[in-house]
């Protein structure tokens, strides 16, 4: 196992210019506040991002993974069997649509309960040309537009039977 986990290590010193450009929109909770982690390690695989609250796995596949199909595809199925949801992206797809790659990863995260029963959720993150990318979702809508900052520091969670403990972890509010 320490050899998978120097092997990730080395990993995220050596990110694609792809990875780097997707963890910059996932890193430090910037994504609707969602802790993602890149190059983690589970059981003999490693992931390239990791939600491990919403036992999400979001990878990013180059031109490599037309060859490995059969890989990819056992590895998918064993994480399946542990409990993880995964989803895949070509490169060419993040640089051709940003936005829709990241509603993609919104909705798929809208869909675990582990919350509660999330009725909207609303968040930003800096985009790399300067502009901020907001995010406004409800159950199986999500809006995702650019424009510019105009509040800091909000929260936004409305639903039912939230689970008020898991969400203050979620937003770093735990005590």
């Amino acid at each position: 196992m320490d050899i998978i986990r120097s092997y990730a290590k080395q990993l995220r010193r050596e990110l694609t210019k792809e990875e780097r450009r997707l963890w910059y929109l996932l890193r430090s909770r910037r994504f609707e506040n969602y802790k993602f982690r890149r190059q983690h390690p589970v059981g003999h695989y490693i992931l390239d991002f990791a939600c491990c609250a919403a036992r999400l796995a979001v990878e990013l596949d180059g031109g490599q993974h037309d060859e490995n199909q059969e890989y990819d595809r056992q590895r998918t199925c064993w994480l399946n069997e542990k409990d993880w949801h995964v989803i895949r992206f070509w490169n060419n797809e993040l640089w051709d649509n940003e936005e829709a790659v990241l509603e993609k990863i919104l909705e798929t995260l809208s869909e675990t309960e582990e919350y509660g029963i999330i009725l909207r959720a609303k968040g930003m993150l800096p985009a790399e040309d300067g502009t901020w990318i907001y995010f406004d979702m409800v159950p199986e809508e999500t809006e995702i537009r650019e424009g510019a900052p105009e509040y800091t520091g909000r929260l936004c969670v409305i639903g039912s039977k939230l689970k008020e403990d898991k969400l203050a972890e979620l937003f770093g509010l735990a005590e």
